[in-house]
C-alpha cells in the first residue's frame, strides 16, 4: 500500500506548536524534549555515508511512538515524519537505547524511609496498599 507521507513535520510546524498543541500530540512538555535531546546527541548521532537523521527528529519520533497507544504495527508513525516504517523502527530502537543507558538520570529508587512515606502516602490518598509508585495513570481510571 502506498502511504503518504508528510515531510517537513518535525521541522516546520513542530517548532511553531502552541505549548498546549504539543503536549498533546506527544504528552511531555516542549522543555522536557528539549532536554531529552540535549542529552541524548552523543548517544543517537549517527555518523553514516548518508545525511544523518536530525537528533531532535529522531527524538520526536521516539517520543511520539511513546504517546501514542496503538501497537507499532498498526500505526505508521513514518507517514508524519517522512519516514519509511524500517527507519522508523531503526530510530525508536536506537532512541530507546541511549534513554535507557541514562536511565539513572531518569528514574532512582528511594531511600527505605522514603519509599515508607511514598507508600503510606498513596494508602491515604487513593486507599491503595503497598504501592510505591505510579506510571502515567491518564489511561487508567483510578475509583
Amino acid at each position: 500500500r502506498k502511504v503518504t507521507k508528510i515531510f517537513g513535520y518535525a521541522e516546520t510546524i513542530v517548532p511553531y506548536q502552541f505549548p498546549e498543541d504539543f503536549k498533546s500530540n506527544f504528552r511531555p512538555r516542549r522543555t522536557c524534549v528539549e532536554r531529552l535531546v540535549t542529552l541524548l546527541t552523543p548517544w543517537v548521532q549517527v555518523p553514516r555515508r548518508r545525511p544523518a537523521i536530525d537528533v531532535t527528529k529522531q527524538t520526536l519520533v521516539f517520543v511520539w511512538s511513546l504517546a501514542n497507544l496503538k501497537c507499532f504495527s498498526s500505526v505508521v508513525y513514518g507517514d508524519r515524519f517522512g519516514l519509511s516504517d524500517s527507519t522508523v523502527c531503526r530510530v525508536v530502537h536506537r532512541v530507546g537505547l541511549a534513554v535507557l543507558a541514562h536511565g539513572p538520570n531518569f528514574v532512582s529508587w528511594p531511600t527505605e524511609k522514603k519509599a515508607l512515606h511514598i507508600i503510606s502516602g498513596f494508602e491515604a490518598k487513593a486507599g491503595f496498599l503497598g504501592v510505591l509508585g505510579g506510571i502515567d495513570g491518564s489511561h487508567i481510571v483510578c475509583k
